[in-house]
């Protein structure tokens, strides 16, 4: 658990990023499927969805996954230069006229652990690489504020 006193900026402590990417791994191969938040109700999970789970498990509230989005996460979340693991990765492209935005928690150079795709799972990327899909459309990355408690509406 989250120590009194500690720094809403400081990264998560090791042994809590640990358990809060480890303790998602049963959920690897769960199928993806866009506004799933419940992976015992809906037998899927959308991005956020699987971000607002992997807290979940280690007692940390990031708002009721009904409302809990992407959008609400970035909005939420203090921007970071240099993230550290269970930091929050963001990715944005449009599709015709329409801003997508996706949520995936940060492992460590090049792997998150996200729900896009097909289904949930790590995702590699190449950081330094122009020709990687993914490093072309990463917006930022964002800390959850610690004791944060996200409220906020599906936009």
């Amino acid at each position: 658990m989250i120590k009194a006193g500690s720094s809403p900026l400081a990264p998560l402590p090791r042994s809590l990023a640990t358990q809060l990417l480890e303790g998602v791994r049963n959920l690897y191969g769960l199928p993806w499927r866009y506004g799933a938040k419940d992976p015992m109700r809906d037998g899927a999970l959308d991005c956020s969805g699987l971000v607002v789970e992997a807290f979940r498990r280690q007692g940390i509230r990031l708002g009721a996954p009904s409302v809990t989005n992407a959008f609400v996460l970035w909005d939420q979340c203090v921007p970071i230069t240099v993230p550290a693991p269970g930091d929050l990765a963001f990715f944005t492209w449009t599709v015709g006229t329409e801003a997508r935005l996706h949520v995936a928690l940060y492992q460590a150079p090049g792997r998150l652990v996200g729900a896009q795709g097909s289904q949930v799972g790590e995702l590699w990327y190449r950081p330094s690489d122009p020709r990687d899909w993914w490093s072309q459309h990463l917006l930022g990355f964002r800390r959850v504020p610690l004791g944060l408690n996200v409220q906020g509406e599906v936009r």
